[in-house]
């Protein structure tokens, strides 16, 4: 077999294995699904959250969205939370982020927590 014959299976190989993924993460969630999630556990500011969510899984495409339900980059003890389902992610998000906001602005208080280390977080997330 010719050399650019190998690579165009490879690459037919790869985009396949990719957009499997893809479609096993949409099968776990979708922007409504989450959005209707969000609202079922009375999570304030649902639009930002997923934004949020969106964000931090690259549109639900990541590793951690598909295989640890971790929608929001929650850490524990230093590691990444892997949870059941991602229903449970939103619901750790709210015990542990949403819990300790108390009124105003939604993005200030992203940044007064240090939710993100990325200087440019909120501005990453006002964009989606």
């Amino acid at each position: 077999m010719k050399r650019e014959t190998r690579i165009g299976v490879l690459v037919i190989i790869l985009s396949t294995l990719f957009f499997l993924g893809m479609a096993q993460c949409a099968k776990g969630q979708t922007i409504e699904q989450v959005r209707a999630e969000l609202a079922r556990q009375g999570v304030p500011h649902a639009s930002i959250v997923l934004a949020q969510a969106r964000l931090e899984t690259g549109n639900f495409t990541s590793r951690r969205c598909r295989v640890d339900h971790n929608l929001f980059g929650i850490k524990h003890r230093g590691k990444y939370a892997r949870y059941s389902t991602w229903q449970a992610s939103i619901a750790d998000y709210k015990r542990c982020i949403s819990s300790r906001y108390n009124g105003g602005d939604y993005y200030a208080f992203l940044r007064r927590i240090g939710y993100a280390s990325d200087p440019n977080y909120v501005r990453k997330l006002r964009r989606f």
